[in-house]
């Protein structure tokens, strides 16, 4: 291939791409892209003269290849080496899949839908009436999901409720009293 000159007339920064305008010849300006020029110190500015030969595209057109910036110095790199791209450590390379292992891992030793803990109530609180401890009485203890009259079997239940679990719908007046029309009426 034949090492053609010109100079850079038309440069679109943002895009990579410019053309050049032949010096010994009045054939159309040449397209070139940055590409053809990686291995130069800096980027091409309207004005450089440009070194360049040409090549024709599968589209029939032809384009500048292997340029150089006349008088612009190429990148340094080590004689038969490549420039040098950090690479990084084995470990960090697989760090993350190491991670997101590591907790499927983890979240196999659970179940999915793990239930809500009871609530603990002391065993003073399980009687309705902590003073009176004969055997004949029912014991009750906070259920969790019992709010409302319609899950209650007594007025006893009710009552104890009310006073010793959390979150219960069941005093509508706020008198003290639950479920006045269906059990404590």
């Amino acid at each position: 291939m034949q090492i053609e000159q010109g100079k850079l007339v038309r440069w679109h920064d943002d895009k990579g791409f410019g053309f050049i305008k032949p010096q010994h010849s009045d054939s159309q300006d040449v397209f070139i892209h940055i590409s053809a020029l990686k291995h130069m110190a800096r980027k091409p500015v309207i004005g450089d003269v440009i070194s360049y030969q040409i090549t024709q595209q599968a589209d029939g057109k032809s384009r500048a290849c292997n340029a150089n910036i006349v008088g612009v110095a190429r990148r340094q790199t080590k004689p038969g080496r490549r420039r040098h791209t950090p690479q990084r450590s084995p470990i960090l390379r697989w760090l993350p899949m190491l991670l997101i292992l590591a907790l499927i891992v983890i979240g196999m030793d659970r179940p999915l839908n793990k239930p809500e803990p009871e609530p603990q109530i002391p065993v003073s609180q399980q009687f309705h009436n902590s003073a009176d401890t004969s055997s004949n009485l029912p014991a009750f203890r906070c259920e969790t999901g019992k709010q409302h009259c319609s899950q209650m079997r007594s007025c006893e239940e009710a009552m104890f409720y009310i006073k010793h679990c959390p979150n219960t719908k069941m005093d509508g007046d706020k008198d003290g009293i639950p479920c006045e029309r269906q059990w404590c009426n």
